[in-house]
């Protein structure tokens, strides 16, 4: 777990391309499966529902004032949910999905702040 850091999540983000972006969309039923088979990553649902909302604002040209770094970082932490070669086996119970819970968690700390911004436009265009 102490592999898990802001540091792994910039690493992993700055490889993620646009087709990544487009495979966390395309994934979302599989990732959204694995959230709520687990306990510890269910906690995370709302948060992860907002992670989405994002991308796909994102994508759709609907909402673009974010930086890429941003969506570059969801993506590949929402990918990282569904790797079965994370740091942490998910066959583990519970242990196994903390490493998956930690790089949601860190990603939504580091991007706080655009999370926010992006929540008040989405209130206020629904």
């Amino acid at each position: 777990m102490s592999k898990v850091s802001e540091d792994f999540v910039k690493k992993g983000a700055s490889k993620i391309s646009i087709d990544d972006v487009q495979k966390v969309l395309n994934k979302s039923d599989e990732i959204e499966s694995k959230v709520n088979s687990s306990n510890v990553l269910k906690r995370l649902w709302e948060d992860i529902k907002l992670l989405f909302a994002l991308i796909k604002a994102y994508i759709s040209k609907k909402y673009t004032k974010v930086p890429w770094w941003v969506i570059s970082a969801v993506a590949f932490s929402l990918l990282y949910l569904i790797n079965p070669f994370d740091l942490i086996p998910d066959a583990i119970p519970v242990i196994g999905q903390l490493d998956d819970a930690a790089v949601i968690g860190i990603c939504i700390k580091m991007i706080e702040k655009e999370l926010l911004l992006f929540n008040e436009w989405k209130l206020a265009n629904v």
